[in-house]
């Protein structure tokens, strides 16, 4: 994801304080769409005053895994392959739908969300850094793996 969204809905979300409350609640772990909805519900509430952001939520829960995107307004939709966002994401987008296809091992799909971002930060003067970062989210958890822009062979 491309941009600075986490500074969104700060005080609503300080540090999983809503996710960790209705844990206590319900005694069960909050869905990825439940987490949407939530994040959703929140953006709705300042549309007149919007955070200008887009985000994605992605996770995996009982269901299996999922990725969602929301707006500035709330409007949250389910994305059942990849999805991009950012300055970036025409480019990004370009080589996921091309090159995507249905059983990419792990290590596969870590390849090709590099090659997109590394695609978007070439011909997107407002995407870039000195590193890309891919997380990886399965049944086991979540790995995050920095990746030096300049040890990224060509």
């Amino acid at each position: 994801m491309q941009g600075r969204g986490d500074s969104c809905c700060r005080e609503q979300v300080n540090d999983g304080l809503l996710e960790k409350l209705f844990e206590i609640e319900n005694q069960r772990k909050l869905s990825v769409g439940g987490a949407a909805t939530l994040l959703s519900n929140i953006l709705q509430n300042s549309k007149f005053y919007p955070y200008f952001v887009q985000l994605m939520i992605a996770g995996y829960d009982a269901t299996g895994p999922h990725i969602f995107d929301l707006d500035a307004i709330g409007s949250a939709e389910e994305e059942k392959k990849f999805f991009s966002t950012g300055s970036g994401s025409p480019m990004a987008l370009g080589v996921l739908e091309d090159s995507y296809k249905e059983g990419l091992t792990v290590e596969e799909g870590g390849k090709l969300a590099m090659r997109s971002i590394k695609s978007a930060i070439e011909r997107d003067i407002g995407s870039g850094g000195k590193s890309i970062d891919i997380a990886t989210i399965t049944k086991e958890g979540v790995k995050i793996v920095r990746n030096p822009i300049d040890k990224i062979a060509k």
